[in-house]
């Protein structure tokens, strides 16, 4: 999965929830007693930081490989609401959509699509881009999550 997604041009936009959900399903099964293998905890935070370090990589170059194909863009947007994602294509557009629950939302239909195409760059307009120059920022939260993700090793 890791080879496509790096072989993929993409604008991502997260939110201060994105990894605190993550985080808050970690503390939940290490509370409840569903993760209890010390190991495997560090396995597990240890993998997220390096998830966060190849983001930020990602960030700084503006793109996702050495060539350069996959741009990258990153922004952090206070809310979001949902996840969204957004294939367009040459031949047509394609969108996924997720409401925070498991119910899931899919579709080619053109109209749909050029909605989620004006949410999106709304979403955009209120962004504080990561990628490239937008350092200051991106450290500040890249900080954050990794004292967050350090508290758990």
């Amino acid at each position: 999965m890791q080879n496509i997604y790096s072989q993929l041009p993409c604008t991502e936009i997260w939110t201060k929830g994105e990894m605190l959900l993550i985080f808050e399903q970690l503390k939940y099964a290490i509370d409840s007693k569903l993760l209890v293998d010390k190991k495997l905890i560090s396995v597990i935070c240890k993998q997220l930081l390096c998830v966060l370090t190849d983001v930020e990589m990602y960030a700084i170059n503006s793109c996702k490989n050495m060539n350069a194909f996959a741009q990258f863009n990153w922004y952090y947007c206070d809310v979001v609401g949902n996840v969204s994602y957004l294939a367009e294509r040459e031949e047509d557009n394609y969108c996924f959509l997720r409401f925070n629950t498991f119910n899931n939302f899919e579709s080619k239909d053109a109209s749909i699509c050029a909605e989620v195409r004006m949410w999106l760059n709304a979403l955009l307009n209120d962004a504080v881009g990561f990628s490239g120059a937008g350092s200051k920022y991106r450290n500040a939260y890249l900080l954050s999550l990794r004292t967050t993700l350090s508290s758990y090793l």
